[in-house]
């Protein structure tokens, strides 16, 4: 009996509403930007493999969004010239705004925007979390802005030769500003770009472990940068530095 009435205590809270929207070339909805206007709280959107170029920037509202393409052959969201020339709201090719918003088995390529700031991700809400995604040859490959009460769960993506010849120094692989956990593992992160680190993060706290952070064939700054300190637990991660990296240290505090 006591089980039955949690039950119904439970009815009212559940998102009994939530729906599924699938994205592919022969369908309905053919690009992210065709879908995101439609979803409210709680749904699910589905990228059936396949090449989406040169969409217009897709911003993600709505809390509780679960985003997931095909994990053996993962869609590729690939930014051109309707981005880079955005002089009104140029962020990059996803701005999540919602909270608790879940992204997986996605590749992010290509963002440029006006500012040289153009994110695979840009993270404007609370509590992301991103699997098994890959964010390649981005001025930024994931940008979190800063937020209070905030985790972002990072595991199991990869990051390589993000960053901007245009803006040298400022662009990163990842780039986690002022929130309060960083939980980053699993992952590869690889090769930033004129001057980029492979992980910058401005949280109170971060977990970064068994992930494979290295340097071997760009000209990079620090494997890990941890600017405003903070507690760190760095633990079972392979980090490798090449001579061609920018700064001496492998990690900053």
């Amino acid at each position: 009996m006591k089980s039955l009435l949690f039950f119904f205590l439970l009815l009212p809270f559940s998102n009994v509403k939530a729906r599924s929207f699938t994205i592919g070339q022969s369908l309905s909805y053919q690009k992210l930007s065709q879908v995101v206007n439609n979803i409210d709280h709680g749904d699910t959107i589905f990228v059936q493999s396949g090449l989406y170029d040169n969409d217009v920037q897709v911003t993600i509202s709505k809390d509780r969004i679960v985003i997931i393409g095909d994990e053996d052959d993962k869609p590729i969201l690939r930014a051109g010239s309707v981005i880079a020339n955005d002089f009104s709201n140029g962020k990059g090719i996803m701005v999540i705004k919602g909270k608790h918003v879940i992204v997986r088995n996605l590749i992010f390529e290509n963002a440029r925007v006006p500012d040289k700031n153009g994110a695979g991700i840009r993270q404007e809400g609370c509590d992301l979390q991103l699997y098994n995604c890959v964010f390649r040859n981005n001025e930024m490959g994931i940008m979190c802005g800063s937020f209070s009460d905030c985790k972002t769960t990072i595991e199991h993506c990869r990051f390589e030769g993000n960053g901007s010849n245009d803006n040298p120094g400022y662009q990163h692989n990842v780039y986690i500003n002022h929130i309060d956990t960083l939980i980053f593992r699993f992952n590869v992160t690889a090769n930033a770009v004129a001057e980029g680190h492979e992980l910058k993060s401005r949280a109170k706290f971060n977990y970064i472990a068994y992930n494979l952070i290295l340097n071997t064939e760009s000209t990079d700054s620090r494997n890990i940068d941890l600017s405003n300190g903070g507690q760190a637990i760095i633990i079972g991660n392979v980090i490798e530095q090449s001579n061609q990296s920018a700064n001496s240290n492998m990690i900053g505090f």
